[in-house]
């Protein structure tokens, strides 16, 4: 449950290393929120220690789950306002049951029947006990679907996202199953690197130049964050089969480092099946180990959804995974996550779904896709007829 330990109102320093604000100068071209901002001057120390036995917090989403309709949105807002504020503060949350099993069991006997799952090399990121079904399972699975647009978890996405973005992208879906050891023989699954998700696109400098600026008061501009990550438990996960564990409050160290101090503590997200995990893109996380050959431990299976700011390239080619017309049989909400909003100005038979669909096109108040300012409104031939 939330212990509220460790809670304070400063900047981070997490496994007992106190985070020194640093000095920054920099020039035109950073990101987009720091613009016309100056940076200058320095700041006393101060630090949150994150104690040995904080846990990640979490909330009740079982009012949800077996909701028959009565309430219904009341109790979504609920959730979705109580976990975005954890989110916010903690740099993770879960929510638990928020789905019922029979949802899970659906979704593993989907995917089971596909092929394409790959393990990860020895030593690698991916993890040689691990498989992930990449970029796919949209296609797959209607449950996936269904998942990929929950009213939740999309709702907290988009209260972390929409202050940086006109536009949240679905950027990445993968299966991702810990395995572990599947006889006596085989050695425990080794935890997974430690990482930040909003690495893969350099979120360091970025975060870094915001959280060391002196005239960016609120805590949303001094922490902006790129992504947000959303792991549904297919099943449960557990301190033994490799369950997430995070670094809670390293969202907000400042300045950033690459990778964590030795000493940082994790808290590990063990779960029950139907539930779910968020995180923010700066959140230091990775599977953990799975402990030894058990003959009744089952594999850890998630299924993971990263939603990032709408000008960031995606981390998965949705389109390139899915059959276009599998693409277009999604519902609105979902296209409109994949990038399948507006139309184009012309017909072409090449064109199979809308080109502009960069949100700054033009600039912060410039030109976006869908008939509210595309450069070619009329034919070339009409636009440029003599008089």
């Amino acid at each position: 449950g939330n212990t509220g330990r460790g809670h304070r109102s400063l900047p981070l320093a997490f496994g007992g290393h106190c985070i020194v604000q640093m000095k920054f100068l920099f020039t035109a071209g950073i990101a987009f929120w720091l613009a016309k901002r100056e940076v200058s001057g320095n700041e006393e120390p101060s630090c949150v220690l994150l104690e040995d036995d904080a846990s990640i917090p979490r909330v009740d989403g079982s009012a949800l789950a077996v909701s028959n309709g009565a309430n219904t949105t009341v109790a979504a807002d609920t959730i979705t306002r109580e976990a975005t504020r954890l989110l916010q503060t903690y740099g993770v949350v879960v929510i638990e049951n928020l789905v019922q099993p029979v949802v899970m069991n659906q979704l593993n006997t989907d995917l089971a029947q596909q092929q394409g799952a790959f393990f990860g090399s020895k030593n690698s990121f991916a993890g040689s006990q691990t498989t992930r079904n990449a970029a796919k399972c949209l296609g797959e699975s209607k449950v996936a679907q269904d998942l990929a647009i929950h009213s939740v978890t999309v709702g907290v996405v988009n209260n972390i996202l929409k202050p940086y973005t006109k536009r949240v992208v679905l950027g990445t879906n993968s299966a991702i199953t810990v395995v572990g050891p599947t006889s006596p023989e085989d050695p425990p699954a080794p935890p997974q690197t430690i990482h930040r998700d909003d690495s893969m696109w350099a979120g360091d400098w970025m975060t870094t130049l915001a959280c060391t600026n002196p005239n960016l008061t609120e805590e949303k501009d001094r922490f902006p964050q790129l992504s947000v990550s959303v792991m549904w438990a297919a099943s449960d996960f557990t301190a033994d089969n490799g369950a997430t564990r995070a670094a809670l409050y390293s969202h907000k160290q400042c300045p950033r480092t690459s990778h964590p101090p030795p000493d940082t503590n994790y808290a590990q997200a063990v779960m029950l099946q139907g539930s779910v995990m968020l995180w923010v893109g700066g959140t230091f996380h990775g599977a953990a180990a799975a402990k030894p050959y058990e003959a009744q431990r089952s594999p850890r299976n998630g299924l993971i959804f990263i939603y990032n700011l709408g000008m960031l390239r995606s981390e998965h080619n949705f389109f390139n995974a899915i059959p276009h017309d599998v693409i277009m049989s999604f519902d609105e909400k979902l296209l409109d996550l994949l990038g399948y909003y507006g139309e184009n100005a012309v017909e072409h038979p090449w064109y199979i779904g809308p080109v502009y669909t960069q949100p700054y096109l033009g600039g912060p108040e410039g030109a976006t896709a869908g008939g509210e300012g595309v450069q070619f409104a009329v034919e070339p031939d009409t636009l440029w007829e003599p008089e």
